[in-house]
């Protein structure tokens, strides 16, 4: 049972298919609710027994209007088929903003890693440091996703990476078709594209996330400078 909670009040703006089992959702944004880039919210799902609560990373940045979710699509997830029924204008209830999955102050470059929907929190974090806070240092992403059918959010990064010359990214297939002339393989094959020194931000899945922190580790990167989010 939830209590003692206090829960602010949405409504779902758009949501659509962006990749294979990925929606991206916009919800209105509550007057007065602020957040830092990477932070997460609760959502309050109806069910028959009461009400539980599942967390999604906002991939909006803090000075947007509305707030944005990536939500990967599980087979009979709780909230996979809540966003799947859910329709334009339906009211949503949610908590937060928690985590502490935000970027420090630095003056190190930035190296962001992601694997599939663990980019949500990420995205914000890019766009909050290039478009608000203005950072002059190097900002790098690899991006790891399955195939075609998952990729998603290029032209996104494309964009910034337009606007901002010191942002650049690389998008990397684990089983890529014969299509695919980009980086093939896992992330962890391509750990030297990152930079030395920099401030690292890693989100994904735990083996991902161990893998990274192990190898970053081992070139003699500082516990410090290593920053994670499981999902």
């Amino acid at each position: 049972m939830i209590m003692n909670r206090f829960f602010l009040s949405s409504s779902l703006i758009a949501k659509k298919v962006i990749a294979e089992n990925t929606l991206q959702i916009v919800l209105a944004r509550p007057a007065g609710f602020s957040y830092i880039a990477g932070q997460f919210i609760q959502i309050q799902i109806p069910q028959t027994n009461g009400k539980i609560l599942r967390s999604y990373s906002l991939s909006s940045s803090p000075d947007q209007a509305d707030l944005e979710l990536c939500v990967k699509l599980l087979p009979n997830g709780v909230g996979s088929v809540f966003f799947q029924r859910l329709n334009v204008g339906d009211q949503i209830e949610f908590f937060g903003p928690n985590g502490r999955f935000v970027i420090n102050d630095s003056s190190s470059a930035l190296a962001f890693i992601a694997t599939g929907v663990g980019i949500a929190p990420i995205a914000g974090m890019i766009e909050d440091v290039l478009k608000n806070k203005k950072n002059p240092q190097s900002v790098y992403l690899l991006f790891g996703v399955r195939d075609t059918a998952h990729m998603f959010w290029t032209e996104r990064l494309e964009i910034l990476a337009r606007q901002f010359s010191n942002f650049s990214f690389d998008i990397t297939f684990s089983q890529p078709d014969m299509s695919w002339t980009g980086l093939s393989g896992r992330v962890i094959n391509f750990i030297d594209k990152l930079a030395s020194s920099a401030d690292y931000y890693i989100c994904g899945s735990g083996e991902m996330v161990k893998d990274v922190r192990s190898a970053l580790l081992a070139r003699g990167e500082p516990t410090n400078s290593i920053h994670f989010e499981i999902f």
